[in-house]
Parts: C-alpha cells; sequence; structure tokens
C-alpha cells in the first residue's frame, strides 16, 4: 500500500507537469460554463433529461452535470491514452521491473481522481460568484457544495474506473474509447431514462427546490452515486483479473489471476455490495411497470364493510433529517365484518407489528397490480387476517421513508412523491398511517409531531394545537378526515378580501419578491375580474377563508384547488414568473388559472365532466378573456386561440382520433397515451375554441358574461354536496345555442 501511494504522488507531479492536463482542467471547467448558455441549455434538456425548471436547477444543478458529464469524457480518454504509454513505447517490461504493474496503474488511476477532484474544486470556487448572482435570495451555500460536488465529481470517479478496466480488458485504445461513448450514449436512450440505474456518469436530477432544500432528492442522489461507484469499482477489479500475464494472451491471463483468491475478494466485495443497495434502497417504489391509466372508476367501487371501531387514534412522529416517519395506530374494534381487514399504505412504508388485545395478527402487505393507477402512486395494498373475526383493542406498528412513485423516474413521467425534510413535510393518507378504506369510526384522531416553525394544514384547513413536546416540537391533531398534510417554514400574509380576508402562505424567502412584485394584489385582481364577470364566491365567509398555499417543486405539477385551497408550486412565484415576461401561457398565467378554479370547480361552480365539457376548459377560456384584457387581443390571440387551433388540427390529422376502432387493437399502453393526449386537448383546447364560438355566436363577450354568470349562480358549492354539477346541457339551455352552433370542425 506505501508503494502504491509513493507511486501515486509520483504520477500525480507527472500529471501536473505536463501541459496537456492544464488542458483538459480548462476544458472541464469550461463545459459547466456552457450549461450556463441559454440555448445550449434548451437545446440540451431534452436529451440529458435534467429537468431545468426551478432556478437552482437551472443555474447551479444543470451547468455541473453538464461539466460532470464532460469532464468524464475527456478525463476517461486521457486515462484510457495514458494507460497506453507503455505498450506504445515498449517499455512495460522495463517498468513491470521496478513495480508491479498492477500498482501503477492504479497509482495512475489515483493520480487521475485527485485531478478530476482539483478541477471540481476549481469550477466550484470559480463559478460561485456566477450561480450565487444567477440565483439571487435563493442561494445558499451548503446547499450550493452538496449539488455540485454530487453533480460532477461521482460521474468523472466511476468514468475514470470504468475507462480503466476497459483499457485493462481490451488493452486497445481504440476499443477502449469508443466502448466509453457508446457507454454514455446509451444512457440518453429512451429505455435507459426510466431506469435511473442506467445514468451513471449523467446523473438525472430531479427538479429541487429553490426554497425548501430538497433534502430527499440529495439523499436520494447521494445514494444512487456511492450505489454506481461500487458498481463501478467491481467493473475496475474485474478489469484487473485480464492483466495480461507475460507470454500469455486475454483468456489464458484471466484464467491464471483468477485462481488468485485475493484478486476476487473485491469484485466480489464490491459487486455484492452494489445488489444489496439496489435491492434495499428505500426511495423507490419497486412496483412492477405497468402503463398508466387515467381511469378512476375504482374509487366508485362500494368495498365491501370490514367492521366499525368505536375509537382510533394514531400518533406520528418525523425524522426530518433522515426522511422517515413512526407511527402507531390504536383501534378499538367493536364490529368486524370480515377474517380479512384490507388496507392502503405507501410501499416505503413498513408494517412492522399488528396485534389485538396484545396478541399478534398475521398480516400481508403487496402491490395492487390490478390497478395501475396505485402502481405509480407508490401505493401497495394490504390485508390484517382476524380469524374468528374477534373484537378488541388492534394496534400497528409502522414506519419508513415514503418511497418515490416509480413512474417519476420515467422521462415525461408522472412526477409525485412525499417529502419528509426540515423546512418541508408534505405527505399523504396512506404515507400518515394504513388507510382502511370501509372500517367506520365513531371518532378518532390523527396526532402529528412538527416542527415549531412550521405553518401545519390539513386539507388547507389549520390544525389543532394540542402541546408542546419535550423535544422543542408541537403535537397537533388532524382530525378524522382523510389527511393530507402540508407543513412547511413558510410566512402567512392576510390579503383583505371583501368582507373576509385571504392567507397566502410563502416561504420565507419569498418575502421580498412577493412584496416587490405586488404579488397581493395580482391575486385579488383576479378575484375580483371574476366577482365582476360571474359573481362572488358562494362559499367564502369570514370561518371559511380562501388560502393559498406554496409547494415545493420537488412534488412536481403546477398545483390545485380543493375547499378553497389553492396550491401552487413554488416554480410560479419565481422571479422570471412573476414578471411579465410575455411568452405566452407561461406560469404567471397559470398562476391565476389555479385561482380560477375556485370558481370553476371548486368553491363556486361544480362542474360535471364529459368528453367535451369541463371545468378546465371553462378556466382555460376565463384566463384567455383575463389574459386579452390585461395584454391585449393581439397577445391573447397569439398565445391562445392560435395554439387551441394547432392543437385541434393536430388532433383531427390523427390517425386514430379519426378511427377509434383501431385504437382498441393497440397495447394498453400506447391506448393510454393516445386516451390521455385526446382527453388533455378536449379539456385545454377544444372546449375552449368551442366557448370562443358561443362568444361570437351570442354576439360578444357581454352577452357570453351574462350566460356564464346564471350557469355559475345555478352552480353548486363543491362535488361532496351530493348533487349533479352543472352539465353541457345546462349551457346550451341556457345560452339557447346547440351542439351544432358549436361545431368547431367545420373551421378547419
Amino acid at each position: 500500500m506505501k508503494q502504491t501511494m509513493r507511486l501515486t504522488g509520483v504520477e500525480l507531479r507527472r500529471l501536473l507537469m505536463n501541459k496537456k492536463t492544464y488542458l483538459l482542467i480548462a476544458l472541464n471547467m469550461a463545459f459547466v460554463a456552457l450549461g450556463f448558455v441559454s440555448p445550449l441549455k434548451n437545446l440540451l434538456s431534452n436529451v440529458l433529461s435534467v429537468f431545468a425548471e426551478s432556478v437552482t436547477t437551472s443555474n447551479i444543478i444543470y451547468p455541473f452535470c453538464l461539466g460532470g458529464l464532460g469532464g468524464s469524457i475527456l478525463w476517461g480518454i486521457g486515462l484510457i491514452m495514458d494507460a497506453d504509454r507503455f505498450k506504445s513505447n515498449g517499455t512495460s517490461h522495463m517498468v513491470n521491473a521496478y513495480a508491479a504493474g498492477r500498482k501503477i496503474t492504479l497509482a495512475t488511476l489515483f493520480a487521475y481522481m485527485l485531478c478530476a477532484l482539483i478541477t471540481t474544486i476549481l469550477s466550484v470556487i470559480v463559478y460561485l460568484p456566477v450561480c450565487s448572482a444567477k440565483t439571487e435570495y435563493y442561494f445558499d451555500f451548503g446547499r450550493y457544495l452538496i449539488y455540485t460536488f454530487t453533480a460532477m465529481l461521482p460521474g468523472i470517479l466511476m468514468t475514470l474506473l470504468v475507462c480503466d478496466g476497459l483499457y485493462m480488458i481490451s488493452q486497445n485504445i481504440s476499443i477502449s474509447v469508443i466502448l466509453l461513448l457508446i457507454l454514455t450514449a446509451a444512457q440518453f436512450t429512451k429505455i435507459a431514462c426510466m431506469n435511473i440505474f442506467f445514468r451513471w456518469n449523467m446523473p438525472q436530477f430531479m427538479n429541487v427546490s429553490d426554497s425548501y432544500g430538497s433534502y430527499g432528492n440529495v439523499r436520494f442522489q447521494i445514494y444512487t452515486r456511492v450505489l454506481l461507484l461500487f458498481v463501478a469499482i467491481g467493473f475496475r477489479a474485474l478489469g484487473v483479473m485480464f492483466a495480461r500475464r507475460y507470454q500469455y494472451g486475454i483468456i489464458k491471463s484471466f484464467a491464471k489471476n483468477c485462481t488468485e483468491i485475493k484478486g476476487l475478494i473485491p469484485i466480489v466485495l464490491a459487486f455484492a455490495i452494489a445488489i444489496v443497495m439496489i435491492v434495499k434502497e428505500p426511495f423507490i417504489d419497486h412496483s412492477p411497470v405497468m402503463a398508466y391509466s387515467n381511469d378512476y372508476s375504482y374509487m366508485d367501487i362500494d368495498d365491501e364493510y370490514i367492521g366499525m371501531a368505536s375509537a382510533s387514534e394514531a400518533d406520528i412522529h418525523f425524522n426530518t433529517v433522515l426522511g422517515t416517519l413512526k407511527g402507531k395506530l390504536t383501534m378499538k374494534l367493536k364490529d368486524v365484518a370480515t377474517e380479512e381487514m384490507n388496507f392502503t399504505i405507501n410501499s416505503g412504508i413498513k408494517i412492522k407489528s399488528v396485534t389485538l388485545d396484545g396478541k399478534p395478527l398475521d398480516f400481508d402487505v403487496k402491490y395492487n397490480t390490478d390497478n395501475p393507477n396505485d402502481l405509480n402512486l407508490a401505493e401497495m395494498a394490504g390485508v390484517i387476517h382476524n380469524p374468528g373475526k374477534k373484537t378488541g383493542e388492534m394496534v400497528i406498528e409502522y414506519g419508513g421513508y415514503p418511497a418515490f412513485a416509480n413512474s417519476c423516474f420515467q422521462k415525461d413521467g408522472y412526477k409525485l412523491y412525499d417529502s419528509i425534510e426540515p423546512d418541508y413535510i408534505n405527505v399523504g393518507a396512506e404515507t400518515l398511517m394504513p388507510y382502511f378504506l370501509r372500517l367506520g369510526c365513531e371518532r378518532g384522531h390523527v396526532y402529528v409531531n412538527l416542527p415549531a416553525d412550521h405553518v401545519a394544514t390539513n386539507n388547507g384547513f389549520p390544525l389543532k394545537r394540542i402541546k408542546e413536546n419535550k423535544d422543542g416540537t408541537l403535537r397537533y391533531d388532524l382530525g378524522t378526515e382523510y389527511p393530507m398534510l402540508l407543513s412547511a417554514k413558510n410566512h402567512v400574509e392576510k390579503i383583505p378580501y371583501n368582507d373576509s380576508e385571504i392567507l397566502f402562505e410563502h416561504s420565507e424567502k419569498h418575502t421580498d419578491l412577493v412584496e416587490k412584485s405586488d404579488v397581493n394584489s395580482a391575486i385579488t385582481d383576479v378575484l375580483d375580474y371574476c366577482d365582476k364577470h360571474f359573481g362572488s364566491l358562494k362559499s367564502i365567509s369570514e370561518e371559511d377563508k380562501i388560502r393559498i398555499q406554496m409547494l415545493s417543486s420537488d412534488n412536481g405539477g403546477s398545483g390545485g384547488v380543493v375547499f378553497g385551497n389553492v396550491m401552487l408550486s413554488e416554480d410560479m412565484m419565481s422571479p422570471d414568473t412573476l414578471s411579465d415576461s410575455k411568452k405566452g401561457t407561461n406560469k404567471n398565467e397559470t398562476f391565476m388559472h389555479e385561482i380560477i378554479h375556485l370558481y370553476w370547480g371548486d368553491m363556486g361552480c361544480y362542474v360535471d365532466e364529459d368528453k367535451l365539457w369541463s371545468a378546465e376548459g371553462l378556466d382555460v377560456y376565463t384566463t384567455y378573456r383575463l389574459v386579452k384584457e390585461k395584454y391585449g387581443e393581439m397577445y391573447a390571440k397569439q398565445y391562445y386561440v392560435d395554439k387551441w387551433k394547432e392543437d385541434v388540427k393536430c388532433q383531427n390529422n390523427n390517425f386514430y382520433f379519426r378511427h377509434p376502432e383501431y385504437l382498441k387493437k393497440l397495447p394498453k399502453s400506447y391506448k393510454t397515451s393516445i386516451e390521455d393526449s385526446v382527453n388533455a386537448i378536449n379539456k385545454y383546447s377544444r372546449m375552449p375554441l368551442m366557448l370562443l364560438k358561443a362568444e361570437e355566436k351570442l354576439g360578444g363577450e357581454e352577452a357570453m358574461d351574462k350566460v356564464l354568470k346564471k350557469l355559475y349562480d345555478s352552480g353548486h358549492g363543491n362535488m361532496f354536496d351530493g348533487t349533479p354539477g352543472v352539465t353541457y346541457e345546462d349551457f346550451l339551455n341556457l345560452s339557447g345555442l346547440t351542439e351544432e352552433d358549436l361545431n368547431i370542425d367545420e373551421d378547419f
């Protein structure tokens, strides 16, 4: 070992005395700089599958990922060419007389790794002012160091290991370089993009949060980088077994080397660790790959009644450092209708024990392969076996790390996962506790213990504070309804609105930006517009306040509205978003779109959707009208009407849309994809065009507003009051128009 370290020093000095080394360092750092060039960034973002959405992702992670990719190729080719120098100049036997060939190649590898480390450190220092300036008040030095080193260094290190192994196997520069380029390019294929473990020297970073830290993302990236490093170490150790013996070829040398047990130990050990890490990794839902379905009819199935509990109590603690939770659910069963009690749970949360009056009960938890939606949402189906339908006190202890949905690693796939972090906790019912769909409960409580500096809600409603714990956390009661916990280190603004107020929760980092951009006025402007054209929100009261909450961009999606609670991704509140960038249907306008859902679909007018009628269509049309008033007719036509027409024209030209009888013959995955596309265009393009045509038929915007106001007045508050929503037929009756009047296909 001492000789290897001494040789490493010699090799490092040799490299640092070579001008080519400094050229490689400069080129590697230039690759990082390319990541700041917007045209190149936009061109390569889809190929590289780095989701440059947040300011941090775009201006820190993306450049250093690109620097890692470029550096891995540069240093990898440099190592291959360097490894061939003894063979090409015929001095290999002379060098081997001084030291074992394996030690020399290992020393060279270590020297290149140290050069890669030096390059990464220099890049981090040189681009610190640039990254700090571009991310402005989002910048955090600690996170900067973690993101940059994780994105850049591990990929280069594992590439050096792989390249050293490739050359020792092939003993040929051309073959080694070609294989390196093929392996690098292969990870950008569609199949590789669907599996995170195929991404080695170009990590597939998910979008990280500017405001809340994305600790879950960091944990996952560090875990996968370590895992893949062990794979690379194992491959390099395997390559050593192909080192040529004197006067032996590749096969005989390999066979001879395999007789040395000490050479096999690092291979077996490295691959064994990697396999265990793959099997045991806690981050990704391990469900089988199935096509995502948009059929939610299973939610309406009247599942079998399984019993009644006189009381239930869940006590849940969060470890925000590790991102885990630990819970205990106690239920006093007074009636049991079946020997098998079914429940659902997040696939990362493990059931540790189930007891009834202190005696253990058997249980099974498995993936629900009958429902592809559950597979995409990282949920598992569980069953507790209760022979004899016994009653008593049932206690379930559980805990773990909430798994990311398997499909969030598929390019353009559905991205959703729960987060448990120091600044942000967002978890659903199946993560909080085992959820029994058909088990009644006369009274129950779900207690959560949260950081004292968090603002916590359940589906947008404030939580009841119980007490302060000895560890400084606060104990809250989520209530008995379907719990959806959002707890974050937020600032709460109170915006006066009519006789009530709007509660606007956002990250403390956004306080100055919100004030500078006058976001409060923008929010009330949208509400005032809708009040003026359709009427005031029906359900708003002093007790029932509108709440606008910022969501971490970790969790994907743009947002949603339920029970007067508007949820908006933090991407909608970046400096670029809140400026009128005039990009057309940008996130600033999505910001307005989500608020408008308070009127169409939530607290104002519930819409009974079918194929060509939806709350989304009414919302898009209303957003168009608001944008037209704000930016002008030409802007609204270019970025809304023209886009709608383009989408519908493309849809009409689709073979399977014109011949749906052939759609049934396609594989389920392709069929689902086409159906989803059709539904999206119907909602976001075809229906707004139909409403625009209705406006023309009625004689203008004022006449259209009268019809929409009547429609709004006839609507109901929400989907849970037991009454049907307004339908397409209702709109036609109020407007005096027919379906034929609104046929837009004749215009194409």
